[in-house]
């Protein structure tokens, strides 16, 4: 059989850009794109573009950290299951 590790981010785990270079990536971008979609029309902002924006200090609020990192993972797994 096959074996995975995955590791899983959590608040503090973050870094400013995180997964930023991954973009160029067609599968991991579409994945943050989904995401960032159905978080747009629930908050009401988006959640790219605002990652892209805000600084180290930001970052490392809840309300921007936990949906960043859930970005980033969703991504993450999606472009995981394409390898």
């Amino acid at each position: 059989g096959q074996v995975a590790q995955i590791a899983a981010l959590t608040q503090g785990s973050q870094w400013l850009h995180c997964g930023e270079a991954l973009m160029r990536l067609p599968v991991y971008r579409r994945a943050v794109e989904a995401v960032d979609a159905l978080f747009s029309r629930l908050a009401g902002w988006s959640l790219l573009q605002r990652s892209r924006e805000m600084n180290e200090q930001e970052l490392m609020q809840t309300q921007y950290a936990q949906p960043v990192t859930f970005m980033v993972q969703v991504a993450l797994l999606e472009l995981l299951k394409s390898l």
